[in-house]
């Protein structure tokens, strides 16, 4: 698991903690944890509670990653970090799924983090299910729809927005008819839609 927050021990160093980790798990893997330390550029002699927001982040990485998990629990693991230091655990993420027994659960705020790892995604809002998909199922099932308002009334809409210029809106595309154009919706669209767009 690796959360939000600070989950390591603040006044020990990288490699005290990965001591302490060699003694609670069974199958810790000591060389990949250096590994990881080292391909994320992180001191073994500094202390956790000295290293930037982000290197504490890739650190709790590292340890999450060492000792044989097959599934991950990631709860905001790259909020409030660079791109750059985003990026370098996503790639880590994504090399760790390439295997088909592993697997990743996770949290986040942060849209283009689902998009380039996860497969599914399950949208919460107030703690109700909004929908639960398949990610490439998502952005074939729906569109995004600009179109003027007397062409709007009649086509099958899950949200829209209206504005001088005429009517944005997310819709079903296989329920369109030939002759509108409808551009592809990315996942962040399907969410503000479903919950921001006036229903028709």
């Amino acid at each position: 698991m690796v959360l939000g927050e600070e989950c390591l021990p603040k006044n020990l160093n990288l490699k005290q903690i990965g001591n302490i980790m060699r003694n609670l798990f069974a199958n810790w893997q000591e060389s990949a944890y250096e590994k990881y330390l080292k391909d994320f550029s992180l001191p073994l002699d500094k202390k956790y509670k000295d290293l930037s927001k982000g290197m504490k982040q890739k650190a709790a990485v590292a340890a999450a990653l060492s000792h044989d998990a097959r599934v991950l629990v990631l709860d905001e693991a790259t909020v409030g970090l660079d791109p750059v230091a985003r990026n370098e655990i996503l790639d880590i993420l994504y090399e760790f799924m390439q295997n088909e027994e592993h697997s990743i659960l996770i949290s986040s705020h942060i849209v283009s983090d689902l998009e380039k790892i996860c497969d599914y995604i399950c949208f919460i809002h107030h703690g109700e299910v909004v929908f639960f998909e398949e990610k490439d199922a998502l952005r074939e099932k729906f569109g995004v729809l600009k179109c003027g308002v007397s062409d709007f009334s009649n086509l099958a809409v899950v949200g829209y927005t209206r504005s001088e210029y005429g009517v944005w809106a997310l819709v079903y595309r296989d329920k369109i008819p030939a002759g509108y154009l409808v551009e592809r919706a990315e996942i962040e669209d399907i969410m503000l839609y479903f919950i921001r767009g006036e229903r028709p």
